[in-house]
C-alpha cells in the first residue's frame, strides 16, 4: 500500500541543510499555514504558505559560541515564542 505520493519540492538558498519542517498557525484561530525550518548550518527559517522565507534567526551566529551551532529541531509555541534544539552538543534555546 502507498500512503503518500510525491507532491512537490522547493529549494531555498537561505536554508541549505534543513532538518525537518513543522507547520504552525501565524495567529490564534487561524489554520496552520506557516512553517518553521531549522537548518544544520545555523539558521532557523520561517516560511509563508508559498514556501518563501519570510524571517530568519541566525541561531548559530548569535549563540554558536555557547554551543548552539547546529539547529536540529524547532517548534512554535501557542504564544508565538520559538524553542530551538541543537545537535552535537545538544542545547535548547527559547526565543521571544
Amino acid at each position: 500500500d502507498v500512503f503518500f505520493e510525491f507532491d512537490s519540492e522547493f529549494t531555498n538558498s537561505g536554508l541549505q541543510r534543513p532538518c525537518h519542517i513543522r507547520f504552525f498557525s501565524p495567529a490564534k484561530g487561524l489554520p496552520r499555514s506557516h512553517a518553521v525550518v531549522p537548518a544544520l548550518e545555523g539558521p532557523v527559517g520561517i516560511l509563508d504558505p508559498q514556501n518563501r522565507l519570510v524571517s530568519t534567526i541566525d541561531v548559530g551566529g548569535l549563540l554558536g559560541d555557547l554551543g548552539h551551532k547546529h539547529p536540529h529541531d524547532a517548534i512554535v509555541l501557542p504564544n508565538g515564542d520559538l524553542v530551538v534544539a541543537t545537535w552535537n552538543p545538544g542545547r535548547v534555546s527559547y526565543w521571544r
